[in-house]
């Protein structure tokens, strides 16, 4: 059967031409391909398994069953130095017979890239638990920040507070607060992932607000 490498588009489009005026009076598109289709002269399957490599006409290397991909891995990465160091030699001392050494290093790479296809599944596995991860420690940064700027403003709220007391009080329960606003602004700095601009801004807001407190202390 002749086939064109770069076919041109199926004539049943031009059933869709009115389908965005009148949906209801296209065909509903063909069911999925199921099984085995060809496309530009190679066969393909839907099933999303990875096939054996003895069902692709690859001799296997590597023993059946449970399988030790550490040491599968290892063993056919020193194969292959071996035959490339074979074929170095080959070309050398033998250039026409180069041919077969260049298929036994393409059969061990095909053993090799199965081995690491058969891995995929551990790796998104692995890699979706780490996204997770981050996202709880994400979160739960957010929670920290969150219980820090709450009680950063509860003492600027009892600091305001001061303003309204007897001056004895007030000179006792501000010397209070302040130290524990300094002491906050401290852990705020050596906090895990605070960028060097908000370092900056910390510090700038910080000597300004205990210059007014103390400015403020002194007048009382």
């Amino acid at each position: 059967m002749a086939t064109a490498t770069y076919p041109p588009p199926p004539p049943y489009y031009r059933l869709y031409k009115n389908y965005s005026d009148d949906p209801d009076s296209c065909p509903a598109p063909p069911p999925p391909i199921g099984g085995p289709y060809f496309l530009y002269g190679a066969s393909y399957t839907t099933d999303d398994v990875l096939p054996g490599l003895e069902e692709q006409g690859v001799r296997q290397l590597y023993p059946k069953g449970d399988i030790d991909f550490k040491k599968e891995l290892r063993s056919l990465n020193r194969e292959l130095q071996l035959n490339i160091l074979e074929l170095a030699d080959v070309l050398v001392e033998r250039p026409s017979q180069y041919a077969r050494r260049v298929e036994d290093i393409s059969l061990i790479f095909k053993n090799v890239y199965h081995l690491l296809n058969s891995l995929r599944p551990h790796q998104a596995r692995a890699t979706l638990i780490h996204i997770l991860e981050l996202q709880i420690q994400r979160r739960k940064q957010a929670v920290e920040d969150i219980k820090r700027y709450v009680t950063f403003v509860k003492i600027s709220s009892g600091l305001g507070m001061c303003l309204f007391k007897d001056k004895v009080f007030a000179r006792y329960r501000f010397s209070l607060l302040l130290a524990a606003l300094k002491l906050i602004l401290r852990e705020e700095k050596k906090h895990k992932g605070f960028s060097q601009r908000r370092l900056e801004l910390s510090m700038d807001n910080e000597d300004k607000l205990i210059g007014f407190m103390m400015k403020y202390s002194e007048s009382l």
